[in-house]
Formats: structure tokens, C-alpha cells, sequence
């Protein structure tokens, strides 16, 4: 193991690139909330339910879903922080050379952005039993 720690260019546009993917597939997930919400009233009013099993699952994934959504939102600014700050550092060597933050920033991303794509998996998951159970 080096005893110097040194970010280099390449280093820093892979994270760059590694944030524009997140991004990405934040952005499309959250394009499906709206979507989601919709069948969700659609099939509880149309269905033959007792008042309460509606409420109970409406409000569940509704909430659920807001969650997400937030969690997601929170997420996707701390990457655009990110991505902000190594946007600047990545034509001045001096900056970039030592930015351990950086380096430790991105592995906090990377361990954030695993636990909200499983907690986004579980979500839909559970949310298309559910619809398919009452449909």
C-alpha cells in the first residue's frame, strides 16, 4: 500500500461519471412515484374492499412512497454536492491530489445509494403484490 494519497484526473472523472449514473437512475425511479400513486388510487376506488383495507393500504404505500421519494430527493443533492465539488477540483491538481473528503464522500454515496435501491426494489415489490392481490 502507497504511503501517499493521491486522487488523480482519472480518478475523479470516474466518480463523476459513477454520480451521473445515480443520478440518472434516481431520476428515472422518481419519474415512476406519480405513476405508482395513480394506479394505487385508481384500483382503491374501483374496488370491492372494505373501507378500512382501503385506507390501510392507501395510506401504507402513500406514505411509502413519499418516503422514498424523499429519501431519494435528499440523495440526489448530496450528489449534485458532490459532483459540484469535483467539477471544480478536477483541473487543479493541488486541490484534487490530497481531497481525501472526496474519496471518503463518494464511499458514503456509494453505501447510500445501495440501501435506497433496495429499499426502492422492496418498495415496488411489495407495491405490485399488493396491486396484484386486490386487482
Amino acid at each position: 500500500m502507497p504511503d501517499n494519497f493521491n486522487l488523480s484526473a482519472a480518478k475523479f472523472t470516474h466518480y463523476i461519471k459513477e454520480n451521473e449514473g445515480w443520478q440518472y437512475m434516481l431520476e428515472h425511479q422518481i419519474r415512476e412515484f406519480p405513476g405508482m400513486n395513480d394506479l394505487l388510487s385508481t384500483v382503491i376506488k374501483g374496488n370491492c374492499l372494505t373501507a378500512d383495507e382501503k385506507a390501510c393500504g392507501e395510506i401504507h404505500f402513500k406514505n411509502q412512497l413519499k418516503k422514498q421519494q424523499a429519501a431519494m430527493d435528499a440523495l440526489n443533492k448530496e450528489i449534485s454536492k458532490q459532483q459540484k465539488r469535483l467539477i471544480s477540483q478536477l483541473d487543479n491538481e493541488t486541490a484534487r491530489a490530497n481531497d481525501i473528503e472526496a474519496f471518503c464522500t463518494e464511499d458514503i454515496l456509494r453505501e447510500r445509494i445501495r440501501d435506497i435501491e433496495k429499499n426502492y426494489i422492496e418498495l415496488k415489490t411489495d407495491f405490485m403484490k399488493y396491486m396484484s392481490a386486490v386487482i
